[in-house]
């Protein structure tokens, strides 16, 4: 990705990733030398996944060891589950993740209107659907990203 703004008040910068442009944590980036491999140190998360990352490995999470397709959010409030789903679904875009499975619980499905209504403005989510009975039913949201 390339770094187009920085803000050292929120100490966060605007990164472009081919047409997606997103907020990131100035401490989340890491320079790359070379854009046709990822660095070593990250090889476990390329080699991790069996399709390919469709040059996508030139940009580089530092904090990321292993990488779950699944997040749970129950019991936050829509506030504090914003910026956590945010971010989770920016590095599963950039990691070539998909499924992922967003697990808000089933409550009064306040939690689960905004993620579909967060899911329903973000470019790089294909399609999502309520899980099946196996996978949590209405307690969990599937959401399948763009290639």
């Amino acid at each position: 990705g390339i770094i187009i703004s920085i803000s050292t008040k929120s100490e966060k910068c605007k990164v472009q990733i081919d047409n997606m442009k997103m907020l990131v944590s100035i401490f989340d980036i890491e320079k790359i030398d070379k854009l046709d491999k990822a660095p070593e140190k990250y090889s476990h998360i390329r080699n991790g996944f069996d399709r390919g990352l469709s040059g996508r490995d030139s940009f580089s999470l530092s904090k990321i060891k292993t990488f779950r397709n699944e997040i749970s959010i129950r019991q936050l409030t829509i506030e504090e589950a914003r910026p956590v789903l945010e971010k989770y679904l920016d590095d599963a875009y950039l990691l070539g993740v998909s499924p992922v499975y967003i697990i808000h619980g089933k409550g009064k499905g306040i939690l689960r209107d905004e993620v579909k209504k967060m899911l329903d403005k973000i470019p790089y989510i294909k399609s999502f659907r309520t899980g099946d009975t196996k996978e949590g039913g209405i307690g969990v949201t599937v959401a399948y990203l763009k290639k």
